[in-house]
């Protein structure tokens, strides 16, 4: 064998002589094109990724060591004669290759398919109307990087820290190899599926979730509205939560034990919030409730985020609603203001508009001001959502430079809704003449001025907001008739009290009696009347749900023998480790690629469960 390659060799190198000797009285140009060609052939990968460079000018005498080195890449690359067209192909072929790198975007990779990515692009960029969730807006690394660049702003390392300082050498050596194939490159890829996920991307310091314990299920009633849905063994984690809850036992010993249960991560991540503190922590906690949602949106081929409907009385749904709100405080914190609106959009669209159940409108205009999204504002304006949204246009146009149209839609906000006004001219000491009944007034209106205020202020209280404040505010004619907005402008409903108690304003609680009398858990705050809770009742009614299509192909349950594939991938990775000297994880990843990509999450449960008892 090894005399056999010395002879193709050596047949190879006196052809590839011959072919260079042909070539040296080529013109220098010439032979400079072919060099740069050559180069290009090489290595199309590395030019696909990085900024082409300008081809400089071959001089009109080169010296002799250029043209030796130049001869010497040509005799390796052997014939020359289809270099010409190599040339071009991947100068047209940079800038489409390039491009999509940038937008970010979570979809599903193609092959090919320029067209088809740029397509999805388009349609997540034009959203039906300015409440439309774009799923790519809701990364926040978009808006991290185009404020503040490349840098990070909070330590992952020192949260991965906190969070496996318990743990063993031994543990801790396992976790970093199986964080190998956790994730993937991209931190958004879950193992035994092609899909990625949209609302958050896996840390390497995560305990590696196996299988799915949460899926989606459509109700059966409303092909549009849908259903989270538990397994068994999340089940009895949640069980024991709300038992601990209800006699007002500590759940952190749980998160050992069920490190991926949203009603304790939502309920830990909440009492730091509240208290202040650990804020990196909080939002990791978090994110580990996000990835488990997300996760779980994967095994519907139909559950679109941003289009389907998860309605509100069902508990499974009311703990995404609780993650989302949540990760807005986390986000607002960080000053990522379009991020925060995304995901208030979001929350907004998981039931009808009417309901509203968590009280959207009473807080995306702040984020929309904070973000300079006017469109957004106008929109819901339009849409009479709420009625301090002339106020917050108002702001938004005179933050934009655009002075006249502020003081116009500012006059047009106290005409139409004036109790606001007169609560923001208290709160900023503004002198008037004018005075406020209050024998007429009710709960919905100062609850809401109240609220607007609160959240708005600091805006308020810059010079140049403060002084067409006080011009406009003293010169306006008004009255405070009822009647020139919607009813539910005037009246004290379920949405607004229950966005009045999430708000975590202790001022607002006394206009959202009775709700704010009954037990406030974190984890699920004011329940609505018809609540649906297997939980509470201790049965599960599954009566009007249907499994809505495959999941990821890691969620199957695995009864009796595994199958062939599997069983020859354990035996390939066991060979490999013991005759090859292999890592464990490194031996999966090289097998992996051959097994089915169905079965890789059983494999990777068998590998993991291997290693774990080793």
């Amino acid at each position: 064998m090894s005399s056999a390659m010395r002879r193709m060799m050596g047949a190879k190198k006196a052809a590839q002589k011959q072919q260079a000797e042909a070539e040296v009285p080529a013109d220098t140009a010439s032979l400079a094109e072919q060099v740069q060609s050559l180069s290009v052939k090489d290595e199309p990968a590395e030019m696909s990724q990085s900024t082409p460079e300008p081809v400089p000018e071959p001089s009109a005498e080169p010296s002799s060591s250029s043209k030796s080195s130049s001869t010497s890449e040509t005799s390796k690359q052997g014939p020359t004669e289809p270099i010409k067209p190599v040339q071009t192909k991947p100068a047209k072929s940079k800038a489409p290759k390039t491009a999509p790198a940038s937008t970010g975007s979570t979809e599903e990779p193609t092959s090919g398919k320029s067209k088809k990515n740029k397509k999805g692009k388009e349609e997540n960029a034009v959203p039906t109307t300015p409440l439309s969730v774009s799923p790519p807006l809701l990364n926040p690394e978009h808006e991290i990087k185009r404020i503040y660049g490349n840098i990070r702003l909070w330590d992952e390392d020192g949260t991965a820290e906190n969070f496996t300082n318990q743990l063993t050498n031994n543990q801790k050596k396992n976790l970093e190899k199986l964080s190998r194939v956790w994730g993937g490159k991209d931190k958004r890829s879950v193992p035994g599926t092609t899909k990625k996920l949209t609302l958050v991307t896996i840390k390497p310091y995560w305990i590696p979730q196996i299988k799915s314990e949460m899926s989606v299920a459509r109700l059966s009633a409303d092909p549009g509205a849908f259903r989270f849905t538990h397994s068994d063994s999340y089940a009895e984690g949640e069980f024991q939560f709300v038992q601990r809850r209800a006699i007002g036992q500590d759940s952190a010993d749980l998160f050992g034990q069920y490190p991926y249960n949203v009603s304790t991560l939502n309920q830990l991540a909440g009492n730091g919030i509240n208290t202040g503190q650990a804020s990196s922590e909080s939002a990791d906690l978090i994110e580990r409730a996000l990835y488990v949602f997300n996760r779980a949106l994967l095994t519907s081929s139909q559950a679109v985020l941003g289009q389907s409907k998860f309605q509100f009385k069902y508990v499974e749904n009311r703990q995404f609603y609780r993650t989302l709100y949540l990760y807005i405080d986390i986000l607002a914190r960080r000053g990522l203001w379009n991020t925060t609106l995304e995901f208030s959009k979001l929350i907004y669209s998981l039931d009808d508009a009417d309901y509203d159940p968590y009280g959207c409108r009473y807080m995306m205009d702040h984020f929309a001001v904070q973000g300079g999204d006017t469109t957004a504002i106008k929109y819901m304006l339009e849409q009479k959502l709420a009625p301090q949204l002339g106020y917050s246009l108002a702001l938004a146009l005179l933050l934009d430079g655009k002075d006249a149209e502020a003081e116009q839609a500012l006059r047009t906000a106290i005409k139409t809704f004036p109790w606001i006004g007169y609560t923001l001219a208290e709160s900023l000491g503004t002198p008037h003449n004018h005075r406020f009944d209050s024998s007429g007034s009710d709960s919905a209106i100062e609850a809401q001025s109240q609220l607007y205020v609160l959240r708005n202020r600091t805006l308020w209280d810059d010079p140049k907001p403060k002084m067409l404040f006080t011009k406009v505010w003293d010169t306006v004619a008004f009255d405070y008739t009822r009647s020139k907005g919607p009813a539910h402008w005037y009246n004290m409903n379920e949405s607004l009290k229950r966005h009045l108690v999430i708000s975590g304003e202790p001022t607002l609680l006394k206009y959202a009696q009775p709700l704010a009398e009954s037990d406030l858990y974190d984890d699920d705050p004011v329940p609505p009347r018809e609540d649906v809770n297997v939980y509470s009742s201790g049965e599960f009614a599954a009566s009007d749900v249907t499994l809505a299509g495959q999941n990821d192909g890691t969620d199957q349950a695995q009864d009796g023998e595994l199958a062939p594939e599997v069983v020859a991938a354990l035996a390939q990775i066991q060979q490999l480790c013991a005759e090859a000297g292999m890592d464990v994880m490194e031996a999966f990843q090289m097998v992996s690629m051959d097994v089915p990509e169905a079965m890789r999450g059983v494999l990777l449960t068998e590998v993991v469960n291997s290693f774990a008892d080793e």
